[in-house]
């Protein structure tokens, strides 16, 4: 990621943090990823951008993990399950289009992974 990216995720980053600073937030934040790893490397792979994502919203965040893409799809489609996703391309629309996402990044490309 290049220092620009870097900026504009902070950013938005913070951003979020603004809105999120409420007493209701005492909840942890959910970092959902898609299960494409088993559920140990997910979360040995993803935890450390969790702690980041908490550090920068002063609340704990952890990674939501999945078994496998049927129980994904499920917990997606329920409205505000997760704080945060580190998704594809047609999940991420899905959730732009259907269910009030924003786009916070999204790495370009072909195929590209964004997190809303």
């Amino acid at each position: 990621m290049t220092k620009g990216r870097q900026a504009a995720a902070r950013a938005a980053l913070g951003i979020m943090a603004l809105l999120a600073a409420c007493a209701a937030c005492a909840r942890p934040l959910k970092l959902a990823v898609q299960p494409i790893l088993s559920e140990q490397a997910t979360r040995r792979a993803f935890t450390p951008l969790a702690r980041y994502i908490g550090h920068i919203m002063g609340r704990h965040c952890v990674v939501a993990v999945s078994p496998n893409f049927l129980a994904y799809w499920q917990n997606m489609r329920r409205p505000h399950n997760y704080a945060f996703v580190l998704d594809a391309a047609h999940f991420t629309d899905f959730r732009l289009t259907h269910m009030g996402y924003h786009l916070l990044v999204r790495e370009p490309g072909t195929q590209s992974y964004s997190l809303v």
